[in-house]
């Protein structure tokens, strides 16, 4: 089953350690960052048999390249990422990742569920991560990188 190395968990840990305010889950094939304020959504990686799938809120992109999967998770804790979701009454629909490209915000990729109640009355929010870098003096040790199976755990503490 395994043909990625779960390194790429690890890596990304390790460059998540310098943000102080992140609280980050893992297990074996997966990592999770909790939305770090109010007004933030939650960031997904997953290592699957032959790629990685991202999941900002519930936006959704496959890769093929690890690189790319974990530029893509550090893109979306980053402030030049922005999540327009779309509901119907209380159920989210729609969400399309928006970035800051020479000072106005400029939508990318949408994903949407097939079957929603479009009775219902449309309403758009926007989501927000706003991270700031604040690199530390020390470099994540493998014991800050919660290698554990399901091991919870607040990056710079």
């Amino acid at each position: 089953m395994q043909a990625f190395d779960t390194s790429v968990i690890v890596r990304t840990c390790r460059k998540l350690s310098r943000y102080p305010e992140l609280r980050v889950t893992t297990g074996r094939y997966w990592l999770r960052v909790d939305p770090p304020a109010d007004g933030g959504f939650p960031v997904h990686l997953r290592v699957h048999a032959r790629h990685f799938s991202v999941r900002l809120g519930g936006w959704t992109r496959r890769f093929d390249r690890d690189d790319d999967a974990i530029d893509c998770v550090e893109f979306g804790l980053s402030s030049a990422c922005r999540l327009l979701v779309e509901y119907r009454g209380s159920v989210e629909v729609a969400w399309t990742v928006e970035a800051r490209e020479y000072g106005t915000w400029q939508p990318h990729h949408r994903t949407a569920r097939r079957l929603i109640p479009f009775w219902w009355r449309k309403r758009t929010a926007y989501l927000q991560n706003r991270i700031t870098l604040q690199p530390r003096a020390n470099e994540a040790r493998s014991s800050d990188v919660g290698e554990a199976e399901g091991e919870s755990f607040s990056i710079g503490i």
